[in-house]
């Protein structure tokens, strides 16, 4: 055996050590984890009891210069309190938003501000102004959004 194998045996010799005395000094500690993934929603109901989910509202015929009102009861459905707005969109006719008004009557912070799982009545009122014209049948869209 000449000098450049007992060199490579001495260095193999000393790999081997090295990785035992690693692996015997190695030590891990696992430690749990826990937290509580924050989600957002919002449920429309029929019912204050928070039943019958609503699709649609049906606004029935509102004659110029009157008004037609229905309550909802928005649930959040999450697990952190939410702030609802409202919006609408879609209007057919696109004419609509000039005459016709949505309103709710959630304008205080106690009103807006929602707790997981509660359930807040809403009232909504969609206004048909006395100027209306050319607009027989309509469809928009209500936007209710929990942000949080």
């Amino acid at each position: 055996m000449d000098r450049k194998d007992v060199a490579i045996i001495g260095l193999s010799a000393a790999l081997i050590i090295a990785i035992v005395i690693a692996v015997i000094l190695t030590s891990s500690v696992t430690v749990p984890g826990k937290g509580k993934v924050k989600s957002v929603n919002v449920g429309v109901f029929a019912h204050p009891n928070g039943t019958a989910p609503v699709t649609q509202i049906d606004w029935g015929t509102i004659p110029v210069g009157k008004y037609s009102q229905t309550y909802v009861y928005l649930m959040n459905t999450g697990n952190s309190p939410i702030n609802l707005t409202l919006t609408t969109g879609n209007w057919t006719p696109t004419t609509c938003p000039s005459y016709l008004t949505l309103t709710w009557n959630l304008t205080s912070a106690e009103t807006l501000n929602v707790p997981a799982g509660y359930i807040q009545p809403c009232l909504l009122t969609l206004t048909v102004a006395s100027n209306t014209t050319g607009i027989s049948d309509f469809t928009m869209d209500i936007t209710f959004t929990g942000t949080g």
